[in-house]
């Protein structure tokens, strides 16, 4: 039984691993995308759970305003926490 439920769980975390896998190479292209329509710098920042969150360099001034200001990130605590980010050159922000 306990071998059942092992293997159960291993597959489960497998499932979770290639959806995760999938939803990052999704938000990735995504960023690319946006970055040669625009020219702005793009990241892929963890979402809840197994999701990704495509942002740029104004999330860190909207998400500042929805938090106390012990608790406020800066440009360099969002390019630490973020897995992707595009190109610098040819930049606007």
């Amino acid at each position: 039984m306990k071998i059942i439920k092992k293997l159960i769980q291993k597959i489960k975390n497998e499932i979770n691993f290639r959806k995760s896998l999938h939803n990052f190479r999704k938000c990735r292209r995504k960023a690319n995308q946006l970055h040669e329509q625009t020219g702005k710098r793009y990241h892929v920042v963890p979402g809840s759970n197994i999701s990704f969150v495509v942002v740029d360099n104004s999330y860190v001034d909207l998400y500042n305003r929805q938090l106390p200001k012990a608790k406020r990130i800066n440009i360099d605590t969002l390019l630490k926490m973020s897995y992707y980010s595009t190109a610098v050159k040819s930049c606007v922000r």
